[in-house]
């Protein structure tokens, strides 16, 4: 009911301890229902690779997985982003590591200059960004990646666009959220 309900909050966090099956509840939810059209991007965090929790990283991996599900969004992203003096700012951003810019230009602008995409209707809800193992991004007491799904994506996306997130119970996520 949650995806289906607009008005709902855009963020589901589901919580459990280790070895309770979230990975796997999401693995069965992004394949087994309605052939994956509702997952518009799926990530994974490990708590020992630091390309998987570097938030400029994972924001340019979900907006690549967009556009591949996403005609309109491949397109905007390849007239009003990957061009001339955009392609110029959202580089610089990329080098000064500035993730808040790097959402804004890959995700957040492009998602609001398309129109609903057909996969709202077909599935009869939001389409969903999918994060597991959130807890598994913090890193010297850390989670960059929270703070920019919180700070960033969360406040941006369209109406027709949710986050589910995965999480162990941590304290810091409870400071965050």
């Amino acid at each position: 009911a949650w995806r289906t309900n607009l008005g709902d909050p855009r963020c589901l966090l589901l919580l459990a301890g280790p070895g309770f099956g979230k990975t796997a509840i999401i693995a069965r939810y992004v394949t087994a229902l309605h052939d994956r059209q509702h997952v518009l991007a799926l990530h994974l965090c490990f708590h020992n690779d630091a390309a998987r929790r570097d938030p400029i990283r994972v924001v340019k991996s979900l907006a690549f997985q967009i556009a591949e599900r996403v005609p309109e969004f491949e397109r905007a992203l390849k007239e009003e982003v990957l061009v001339g003096a955009a392609l110029g700012a959202l580089n610089k951003s990329i080098e000064e590591e500035d993730a808040s810019e790097v959402v804004e230009r890959l995700l957040i602008q492009p998602l609001a200059n398309i129109p609903v995409p057909a996969g709202v209707a077909q599935t009869g809800g939001r389409l969903l960004l999918v994060v597991d193992a959130l807890d598994e991004a913090e890193h010297n007491e850390k989670n960059d990646l929270l703070n920019c799904i919180v700070d960033d994506i969360a406040r941006g996306l369209p109406k027709w666009c949710a986050l589910l997130l995965t999480s162990q119970p941590d304290e810091l996520l409870g400071e965050v959220l």
